[in-house]
């Protein structure tokens, strides 16, 4: 189940983020992204060669945990990447690291 998880979150993180949130709107959703694995993959979609949906999507899907206030260790070890977009990034990248930050 683990790897099914992991691997829909990879094919899903580059799609447009309407679509994506559809998908990741549960919190039953959030309670199944405990693994390392997981993180990872948030982490590498906020890199700055990602595309902007990508990063959207990956600071959606933070905010949608700190709401449910799950992983917040794993949260906030992403908390770097999130300011360095809100440093550089375009606007709509910006205001998604803000909604991610808010929690």
């Amino acid at each position: 189940m683990k790897e099914y998880q992991i691997t829909l979150l990879r094919e899903h993180l580059s799609e447009d983020t309407e679509t994506f949130s559809r998908i990741y709107s549960s919190k039953s959703v959030f309670n199944q992204m405990g693994d390392e694995n997981v993180f990872k993959w948030i982490s590498r979609s906020l890199n700055a060669d990602k595309s902007q949906n990508e990063k959207i999507n990956a600071c959606y899907v933070l905010q949608k945990m700190g709401e449910n206030k799950q992983h917040k260790r794993k949260r906030m070890e992403c908390t770097k990447k999130l300011l360095k977009i809100l440093e550089i990034g375009a606007y709509e990248e910006k205001d998604a690291c803000l909604d991610a930050l808010l929690y």
